[in-house]
């Protein structure tokens, strides 16, 4: 369950960045107060919490590792 909760929270990222919105995973957090204020059953688990609005900034990518340097083929 908490693989395809990580997928699924990965997707809401995707979609809201489609939309021009802003949004980030938040995965460090007391669960059990989470839980208590928002009214979540005991036998559910928070994994995430996703803050999502409009982004007050609009930095520049940053620089990324070229995908020689992240990868390595084997040739047979």
């Amino acid at each position: 369950a908490e693989q395809d909760a990580t997928a699924a929270v990965e997707n809401i990222l995707l979609a809201v960045h489609m939309l021009g919105l802003g949004a980030v995973w938040v995965g460090a957090f007391d669960e059990a107060k989470v839980a208590s204020i928002l009214g979540i059953p005991a036998y559910v688990r928070p994994i995430a919490i996703i803050p999502i609005g409009y982004p007050d900034e609009k930095p520049e990518p940053r620089p990324r590792y070229p995908i020689d340097y992240l990868t390595h083929w084997e040739k047979w």
